[in-house]
């Protein structure tokens, strides 16, 4: 007679990529609010990403007692990136709001740009934008969920050998 596998605790996981991806921009508003001159390379959103998505394997790691599968890796992947672009258009949708100018595409764009004359470029290209920035945040949280729980389990059976 064969087990079931335990379930992969997803909203736990969530949490976890959510709260350490929110501390990390968090920590990178400070510090372009008291350091306005030091310079921040764009990739800093993906190494956040990345992170988060260890933090995250590592909690399912330690729940689960075991590594994550791909079909796991994969769920984890679609949801982190779907929370991830909901929590960046409510934040978005937010700063506007603060501001009392309308979430419009166009108003979005000027955002962007910081130049009007380039929304009608922009546009063209903005889908192929949006599916790259996707398909990237899927790899990094596939990867890094990955990543995370190999790293976890590794600790836990060097601590575990330190302890005989």
């Amino acid at each position: 007679m064969a087990f079931a596998e335990a379930p992969m605790p997803m909203v736990k996981m969530l949490l976890v990529f959510l709260a350490t991806l929110i501390a990390g921009n968090v920590l990178l508003i400070l510090v372009q609010i008291y350091l306005p001159d030091l310079p921040m390379p764009g990739s800093v959103g993906i190494v956040f990403a990345m992170i988060a998505s260890m933090s995250a394997g590592g909690t399912a790691a330690t729940a689960l007692g075991r590594g994550l599968v791909a079909r796991e890796k994969l769920t984890f992947a679609a949801a982190a990136t779907a929370a991830s672009l909901v929590l960046t258009l409510a934040f978005v949708w937010g700063l506007f709001a603060w501001n009392g100018v309308p979430l419009t595409m166009e108003n979005l764009l000027v955002a962007l740009t910081d130049d009007a004359a380039a929304t009608a470029e922009v546009t063209a290209v903005l889908p192929w934008i949006v599916l790259f920035a996707i398909v990237v945040s899927l790899l990094v949280c596939y990867f890094g969920v990955g990543f995370g729980a190999k790293n976890q389990l590794r600790a836990v059976a060097r601590k575990a050998a330190k302890g005989k």
